[in-house]
């Protein structure tokens, strides 16, 4: 008997006994097993994956046909078994063979009969449909990553086990209303046409569906990732009730970006599930030959890992390859060029739909090259933001599957690195021509302190083809160097914009286009990373200038930590290279001056003895210092970046602020954390010791003050300001604490009452700019370019000390007579409170003074 006779017969047995033929899958691995094909030969004829067919639908089929049959069937004797069916079977109703039809709906399904890879994507997505009985699965991807594809190959498979299955794109954004009243309709099979969701949801219990609904990033709201934008917000309660009622069936979404509703339901022992899509090599390779492009296997697989392994990129640029380099791989690679129209095309889409804050993260991770940690981020951002806020950034990204995770550390795809790169020079050609500038205000083009390779790749990828780009448009380096230093000047008249990253950027163009510096004026700017190590820098004014994070030919360093010693003798100072000073007031002598950290340095603190001393530092290491040999005789490491520490009256504990927001307690007897508590939801900024109590207070930037009893642990009071917090200091009596915000509002507050009792206006502000007298009558603050004296009692302005800086830090010494300001860079000032005369200046690059008016000061 012939096998097609046999399959007919067959057939005609199944459709009798489930209403339903044999589906094409069925009939290809039966005739390909009564044919003797292996299971390798059945998986590759019919594009389903050898695992898949070999473990889970075969073993089924033999079982369900052993049901029609009546007796045990395997692959080994079907086509025995098929030659003993000899009676012709009666053929079933009319009405029955025209079911098949009425149960697949594949709408606007892509054709996927050329599909490759993605074996153990599948067999993922299966297991969660089958063994994991999920009801709402999301796929998730960048676009062109294969989505659709892998959601057409996958019903295809799983269609047998399904009594209905229906495939349906959302790319025109249709109102729930019309999806439903298409769903509804087809599952009822034409005899219902209410679109209502309980309908919907009776016909997913009833019956055994299979629902796919592909581009769902359509409907998402491009501000606001993972929410669905207005008008569609109804489809978030449709999601919702898929994952959490009861039913059947089996609902598999495709999107770029995951809903937030999705992430709220999903967990791996739960029924709603995701799935992140990546690259596929396999189907990368599969379509470089299936191209027929030319090159060695290593040239293959360099171009599909520079493309992410993405199929519809690696489509777009083999066309490409074959038009314009005649199919040759190695002559495309030799371009170094990723970014063609189509791909452009595809990014453009997403990056528009991004936040300005999205945005700006993006370009930091396309800026940094390589893998980042969120605090880096967190220190890269100008201006800065939360932590908090930074992570659902972060999130938000990773639901639009534009970033690569690996911990706590993120990156891009090498196409999206390039893409985003193009955008940053794009706008800062366009910000030097037509300022003002914003991107290159917020961000850097070269990190002076990052590692050589990355700068060098900075030096590259970025300014190399901008500097290209803007002389192309300028035609000279002269006009250029002439608008670089029109910028410079706008950047010293405009104070809110000197601050950011733009004078460090504007510096590093003019010394990649190897201009000689000699004779310009950097002065009273704040210069961020800067590259200036092999840069003469005869006759250049960096007069009231602030470095940060900047690299210099010579040890320089900016002051942002200060300590006085109780009676007045040693002050201790700390900068941006983790250098530490010990100047001797009395005598004008340096006792030491040493690499302490490997960062920024800003706390430090004397104990009361005056032979020990305390550094804490951005680079997680707390030490103790011996004052008389300089040896480091303790230090402890910690998790995140130390902001500030202070010193207990009894010099039995120090307390240490971080950037992760958290205050802890170190006994420094048995040299062990005691107490970490988690103060604030970002950085805590400032930390000070109650002169008599067990009271510890710390300052933030999530705008609050912490008060609280360090024995018993009870929080007292919480304080607040409307900005980010600087510092904050008790009065030596212990009766109030002030606080200053980077608005330059201090308030002055009560810790009997809780109260505001006073705000004082000091001016926009940073650093620690807040001390009290002594005899805890005055109150001096800095603001911009100016210290002022208060009286406590009275609330009345008693002096302001006019400067030509901005300083970090001010302190009293012991005897309320002197103030003591960090100017500038490498300089320490001394002020008489009296007369409100600068008395000496200290230079910390030579171990000199240079004195003011009179001689080394007398502190005590």
């Amino acid at each position: 008997m012939e096998l097609a006779t046999q399959l007919s017969r067959l057939n005609q047995l199944v459709l009798n006994h489930r209403d339903q033929p044999l589906t094409p899958i069925e009939l290809a691995v039966i005739q390909g097993s009564c044919l003797g094909q292996t299971y390798e030969e059945i998986a590759a004829t019919t594009h389903y994956s050898l695992s898949y067919l070999s473990r889970t639908f075969c073993p089924e089929l033999w079982v369900f046909l052993s049901e029609v049959l009546g007796i045990k069937v395997n692959k080994k004797n079907l086509y025995l078994i098929l030659e003993q069916i000899a009676e012709p079977i009666a053929p079933a109703p009319p009405a029955v063979a025209h079911a098949v039809p009425n149960q697949l709906d594949w709408g606007e399904a892509i054709d996927v009969s050329a599909f490759y890879g993605r074996t153990v994507e599948l067999d993922q997505l299966t297991q969660l449909v089958t063994e994991a009985q999920c009801r709402l699965i999301a796929l998730l991807g960048l676009g062109g990553i294969g989505k659709t594809a892998l959601s057409v190959k996958l019903a295809q498979q799983l269609q047998g086990r399904f009594e209905w299955v229906i495939w349906r794109s959302l790319r025109n954004a249709p109102s729930l209303e019309a999806l439903l009243a298409e769903l509804v309709l087809f599952f009822s099979n034409q005899q219902e046409t209410k679109p209502e969701l309980g309908k919907l949801l009776n016909c997913l219990r009833q019956s055994k569906c299979l629902v796919i609904l592909d581009n769902l990033e359509t409907l998402l709201d491009a501000e606001h990732a993972g929410q669905f934008r207005a008008g569609f917000e109804a489809y978030e309660e449709l999601l919702r009730l898929l994952g959490e009622v009861g039913h059947q069936s089996s609902i598999v979404l495709t999107s770029r970006e995951k809903p937030a509703i999705v992430s709220a339901l999903e967990g791996v022992e739960l029924t709603v599930r995701s799935l992140r899509l990546d690259g596929s090599p396999e189907a990368s390779q599969a379509i470089i030959q299936a191209k027929g492009l030319l090159g060695t296997e290593a040239q293959k697989q360099v171009l599909g890992d520079r493309y992410g392994n993405s199929p519809l990129a690696l489509k777009i640029v083999s066309t490409s390859i074959q038009e314009l380099f005649d199919g040759n791989i190695g002559d495309f690679l030799q371009e170094d060029t990723l970014i063609f129209n189509g791909i452009r095309r595809l990014l453009d889409q997403q990056f528009q739909r991004l936040s300005e804050l999205e945005k700006n993260l993006m370009y930091w991770l396309a800026i940094n090259r390589e893998w980042t940690s969120i605090a880096e981020l967190q220190t890269d951002m100008i201006p800065a933001i939360p932590k908090g806020r930074l992570l659902e950034i972060l999130e938000s990204l990773s639901f639009r599957c534009l970033i690569e995770q690996q911990g706590t550390r993120f990156t891009q795809q090498p196409v999206v690195m390039e893409y985003i790169t193009e955008q940053i020079l794009d706008t800062a050609v366009h910000e030097l021509n037509q300022p003002p500038l914003k991107l290159l205000n917020t961000h850097a083009l070269l990190k002076a302190t990052t590692k050589d390779y990355i700068r060098e790749t900075q030096r590259r990828l970025i300014l190399q083809p901008l500097c290209d780009r803007w002389l192309e448009q300028c035609q000279s380096q002269g006009a250029i160097v002439q608008q670089l230093q029109q910028h410079l000047s706008q950047l010293q008249l405009h104070q809110e914009a000197r601050s950011g990253y733009a004078a460090g950027n504007l510096i590093n163009l003019l010394c990649h286009l190897q201009v000689n510096l000699t004779g310009f004026d950097f002065s009273g700017l704040t210069i961020r990373q800067a590259y200036l190590r092999n840069i003469p820098l005869h006759q250049v004014n960096f007069a009231n200038s602030h470095h940060i994070q900047s690299v210099f030919a010579e040890a320089l360093t900016d002051v942002f930590g200060m300590a006085l010693s109780r009676d007045g003798c040693l002050l201790a100072m700390t900068g941006t290279e983790g250098m530490l000073f010990v100047y001797e007031v009395t005598t004008g002598k340096w006792l030491h001056s040493l690499r302490a950290h490997h960062a920024w340095t800003m706390g430090v603190v004397f104990n009361r003895q005056r032979n020990r001393l305390f550094t804490g530092s951005f680079d997680r290491k707390i030490c103790e210092w011996d004052l008389v040999t300089g040896r480091c005789l303790h230090n402890w490491q910690t998790d995140t970046a130390v902001n500030y520490i202070a010193i207990s009256p009894d010099d039995q504990l120090l307390a240490s602020s971080h950037e992760d927001g958290t205050v802890r307690l170190w006994d420094l007897q048995t040299r062990e954390c005691i107490q970490t508590r988690s103060a604030h939801q970002s950085v805590a900024t400032s930390v000070s010791f109650h002169p008599d109590r067990s009271w510890l207070v710390s300052s933030s930037y999530d705008c609050t003050i912490d008060l609280w009893n360090y024995k018993t642990g009870e929080c007292l009071c919480v304080f607040e300001h409307s900005q980010p917090i600087w510092d904050v200091k008790f009065n030596p009596q212990g009766t109030c604490i002030a606080s200053i915000s980077i608005d330059g509002l201090a308030k002055l507050w009560s810790l009997e009452t809780h109260e505001c009792l006073h705000t004082f206006e000091a001016g926009p502000t940073m650093g620690h700019p807040l001390a009290f007298s002594p005899d805890g009558r005055l109150l001096a603050t800095a603001g911009l370019q100016s210290m002022r004296l208060w009286d406590i009692d009275s609330r009345r302005l008693e002096r302001v000390f006019p400067m030509n800086y901005n300083p970090w830090h001010i302190m009293f010494s012991p005897d309320g007579r002197m103030l003591i300001t960090n100017p500038e860079m490498m300089k320490v000032q001394f002020w008489e409170v009296g007369s409100g005369l600068c008395l000496q200046t200290a230079l910390l690059n030579s171990g000199m003074n240079q004195a003011g008016t009179g001689t080394s000061p007398n502190l005590r």
